[in-house]
C-alpha cells in the first residue's frame, strides 16, 4: 500500500467523498485544495496551488480531480480552459508520482448507441469539455498512468440545475412532472459507489482506462418515473418539453466489467435507493 494518497480538488463534491473513503480505510491522505474544506481528523489538508502539490515520498499516489464540473462554464471559457487545464495536468505528471490517477468522464464516449461503452469503444471530442478530458488522458497514458471515466455522479447535497434536482423539486407539488429534454439517457452513479471505486483504483496496481458507472443509461422521464414510484405517486403524469423522437439515440452507459476484474469493484446502490435517500433528506 502507498504511504500517501494526495487528492486534488479535495473540496469538491467527489473529492470530499473520496478523502472520507480513504480515511475510513486508514490511508494517509493529503487533501489538496485552493480553498478550505471539511475533512476527517486524520486527513492533512494543504491549501496550495496545484503547481505546488509535490509528492511527500517516492510511493505517493496522486488522484487528480481538480477540474471544473460545470460543462456550460467550461464551454464558455473555450480553448483557453483546455490549454490551462492541460498544462496543470502536465505539471503534476512531471512530479513523477508512483501512481497517477486521472479522473475523466464518460462524456468522452460517442452517444449514438445504446450499448454500454467499454474503454476501447469510440470516443467523441465533442466540445471543449470532452476535448480537455481527452487531451489530459493522452498525457496520462504517456506516463503509464490510470484513467477513470465516470458516469453522472449524484448524491447529497443535490446540485441545483441538474435533471435530478429539477425532478425532486417538483415531487412535493401537485400536477405533472415537467421535463425539459427527454432525449439524453445517462449513466447515474451514487457518490459512495464512486468514492469506493476511486479509492480502490488509487490503492491498486493495474493501469489503463477504467469505467465507473452503473452500466445502465436512464432518461429524464425514467428518472421521474423512479422518483414518483418511490414517493408513492406512480400515477402522476410526466410531460417533456422536448420529447424523445422515434429512432433518436443519445445514450451513454458505462461497461464496468474491466474495473470489476482488476479491482473487484461494482456499484451497490440502485437509482431507486439513491433517489429515495435524497427524497427523505429533503423532507
Amino acid at each position: 500500500m502507498p504511504e500517501t494518497v494526495m487528492v486534488t480538488g479535495a473540496s469538491g463534491f467527489i473529492g470530499r467523498a473520496l478523502i472520507r473513503e480513504l480515511a475510513r480505510r486508514e490511508v494517509n491522505v493529503i487533501a489538496v485544495s485552493r480553498r478550505p474544506s471539511s475533512a476527517p481528523a486524520n486527513v492533512l489538508t494543504k491549501i496550495v496551488d496545484l503547481y505546488e502539490a509535490t509528492p511527500p515520498d517516492p510511493t505517493a499516489v496522486m488522484v487528480h480531480l481538480a477540474e471544473l464540473a460545470d460543462i456550460r462554464e467550461v464551454e464558455r471559457r473555450g480553448s483557453g480552459y483546455l490549454t490551462e487545464t492541460t498544462n496543470r495536468t502536465k505539471a503534476l505528471l512531471e512530479n513523477n508520482y508512483a501512481r497517477f490517477v486521472y479522473v475523466s468522464s464518460g462524456k468522452v464516449y460517442r452517444n449514438d448507441s445504446t450499448e454500454p461503452k467499454s474503454p476501447t469503444d469510440l470516443i467523441s471530442p465533442n466540445g471543449i469539455y470532452a476535448s480537455t478530458k481527452l487531451a489530459a488522458e493522452d498525457l496520462v497514458r504517456q506516463k503509464d498512468g490510470v484513467i477513470v471515466r465516470l458516469g453522472n455522479i449524484y448524491g447529497p447535497p443535490v446540485k441545483q440545475g441538474t435533471v435530478i434536482a429539477d425532478i425532486l423539486d417538483q415531487i412535493e407539488n401537485d400536477g405533472p412532472i415537467m421535463i425539459r429534454d427527454d432525449n439524453p439517457a445517462r449513466d447515474y452513479l451514487w457518490i459512495d459507489d464512486a468514492a469506493k471505486g476511486l479509492a480502490g483504483i488509487a490503492l491498486g496496481l493495474s493501469t489503463g482506462i477504467f469505467n465507473l458507472g452503473s452500466g445502465v443509461a436512464t432518461s429524464p422521464s425514467e428518472l421521474a418515473c423512479i422518483a414518483l414510484d418511490v414517493s408513492g405517486e406512480p400515477n402522476r403524469s410526466i410531460i417533456a418539453n422536448n420529447p424523445k423522437r422515434q429512432g433518436e439515440i443519445d445514450s451513454i452507459a458505462l461497461d464496468f466489467s474491466d474495473t470489476t476484474a482488476q479491482f473487484g469493484w461494482r456499484p451497490r446502490w440502485t437509482l431507486a435507493e439513491g433517489i429515495n435517500t435524497l427524497l427523505k433528506e429533503s423532507q
